[in-house]
């Protein structure tokens, strides 16, 4: 069996955010990585994000520049990133890094999976 190929999945993201989703992982057993892997391969599975997409999900927009933003880098399938990336571009009109950051505000908000 052939070796599946890694990649990282870097997203820029507001510090408090990222801090947020962090303890909330900890406080579960689960690494933030391997929860957003969880993530990527429910997408892929499904063809969809696996929640409704609400407005009021906290995503503040990261970028260079914003004294409270830093990077989350995750480690994913190659193969797994390419197909959750083109899922949602094409069918939510969405950057990779913007659903990720949703997802994390999901889990946070309503304290689930």
């Amino acid at each position: 069996m052939a070796e599946k190929q890694m990649v990282n999945l870097f997203i820029r993201v507001d510090r408090k955010h990222k801090e947020r989703f962090k303890v909330w992982c900890e406080k579960r057993g689960i690494s933030m990585n391997r929860l957003i892997v969880i993530f990527l391969d429910k997408v892929v599975e499904e063809g969809k994000i696996p929640f409704v997409v609400e407005g009021d999900i906290e995503v503040k927009r990261a970028g260079r520049g914003y004294a409270d933003e830093t990077r989350a880098c995750f480690q994913v399938e190659k193969e797994k990133k390419e197909k959750f990336r083109k899922i949602v571009n094409e069918y939510y009109g969405m950057d990779m890094a913007v659903v990720v950051k949703m997802f994390m505000g999901y889990c946070i908000k309503y304290n689930k999976l």
